[in-house]
Order: C-alpha cells, then structure tokens, then sequence
C-alpha cells in the first residue's frame, strides 16, 4: 500500500461522520441514496442532529446535457434490470433510436448491467426506478432542479456540497454552476445555515470532486484555471476535495508555480 493511499485511508477512519451523505443513505441504510424521498425524510427528521454535518449528494449529466443526481457511473447498483425495471428495460431495448445510438457508442447494444448514465437521456432514466421499485417507493433518479427544488421546500438549514462525477459538456458545467449560484442568492443566503463543530469548508454551499473527476469533467489544465477563477470570484472559493477537503485550485496554483 503506497504512503498516500495508507494516508487517506487512515484520515478517512479518523474523520466525523455525516449523516448527509447522499442525502442521508449513511443513516436511513434502506433507502435509495440521493433520491427525493430520502432527502426529504432526511430534511424533515435528522438534519438538527449535530451528525447531519452537510447535505451532501452527487450530480452528473446524461447523454443529452441535462443533470441528474446520481452517485455511481453505472446504472446497475441504483438503477438495476430487476423488479418493476424488467419490463422497462426490455422496451428500452426495441426503440429504434437507442439501438442506434448504442451502436454509435460501442459498436454493439450493451447489456443493461454495463450501461452508464452517460449513455441514456434524462427522459430514458425517468422511465426506471431507483433500487428497482423493491419497496414500492416509486422512486426515480431526480434532475438537479428538482433535487434543488425539494431542499427550499423542506427547508434545508445546513451547508451544501455537491461532489461532481461526470461531466463532458461545457454547456452543463455552465448550467450547474448558474442553477447553484441562482439556488444560493435565492434561498442560502436568505437563511441562517447551521455550521456544526465539524464543519471545515469555508463555504455554506458550494463544490468538490476527486481529482480523477475533476480533470475528466473541467477538461485541460487551463480550463480548470479558468473555472477556479469563476468560482473564486463568485465566493464559492474554488474546487474542493472530498475526504480532505483541500482545495484543487491551490494545488493548480502550486504546480503552476513549480
């Protein structure tokens, strides 16, 4: 095991927990993480606790440039070809259009267990249910409006941070950063956000990623300068890590200086 690995590893044991990861799942273990249900669940009965640090959840974009909260790169975990998603799938499957576009990106139709979120438009993931409807939640993957939508309505009194998976488009980092600008003038700075003992991040709402997915989703060296520099100026503070919570664009500046 390499000293940065057993590093991480170690601070990863070592920090406090948070019960808003993905929305809540870290708590209620049964419920489909990064849905609407357990966000609001998560709103209306365990944000006061002092272990619900942060709203935590995770956004990435679908083949036609719309975003979507969802966690894995896969579809097979939350969106599996089981229960009530069987017969969903399998008229996926006949459509023309997405034989077509499945053969453009592979060369062939994949099985669902290797299909990516990437791969389907919003409209395509609207139809499957998250954890295959097994509980009869009838739960589907929620766009980053509506996750949005449902933190004002239930009254979100804690910090945000969105982690940022998968983005290929410019048009879409440009439409999650204004749908977070405009959901922090609207509704974050009109609130008094609850800021526990825990809490490291020097904003109340804003930004992290992996570096893996901070270079596949911001693209060259230099237009990850130059979206640091946007969030900068708009007081988001830069690009952050998780676990660490060190900033991105400091480790730019670092290397550009090196």
């Amino acid at each position: 095991m390499s000293k940065i690995v057993l590093f991480i590893f170690i601070l990863s044991s070592i920090i406090a927990e948070n019960w808003g990861h993905r929305a809540g799942v870290d708590h209620y273990t049964n419920l489909p993480e990064n849905s609407l249900y357990i966000l609001e669940k998560s709103l209306n009965t365990i944000q006061d606790n002092e272990n619900f640090v942060y709203l935590e959840f995770d956004i990435q974009e679908t083949f036609d440039g719309k975003i979507v909260v969802f966690h894995d790169k896969k579809l097979k975990r939350m969106l599996p070809n089981a229960g009530d998603n069987r017969e969903i799938f399998s008229v996926l499957y006949q459509k023309q259009k997405f034989i077509e576009r499945m053969k453009q990106l592979y060369g062939k139709t994949p099985k669902a267990h290797d299909l990516k979120i990437a791969d389907l438009t919003l409209s395509e993931l609207k139809t499957l249910y998250l954890n295959g409807n097994k509980d009869n939640l009838q739960q589907r993957i929620p766009e980053l409006s509506e996750f949005l939508a449902s933190c004002e309505k239930h009254k979100l009194i804690k910090p945000m941070v969105v982690e940022i998976k998968y983005l290929k488009t410019e048009e879409a980092r440009e439409d999650l950063f204004n749908e977070i600008l405009v959901f922090r003038d609207r509704y974050v700075s009109q609130i008094n956000v609850i800021k526990e003992k825990d809490y490291d991040f020097p904003f109340e709402i804003g930004f992290m990623c992996f570096y893996s997915n901070w270079t596949s989703s911001y693209g060259s060296k230099e237009n990850r300068e130059r979206w640091c520099q946007i969030l900068k100026d708009h007081d988001f503070y830069g690009m952050f890590m998780p676990i660490t919570h060190w900033s991105h664009c400091g480790l730019e500046k670092n290397a550009q200086k090196q």
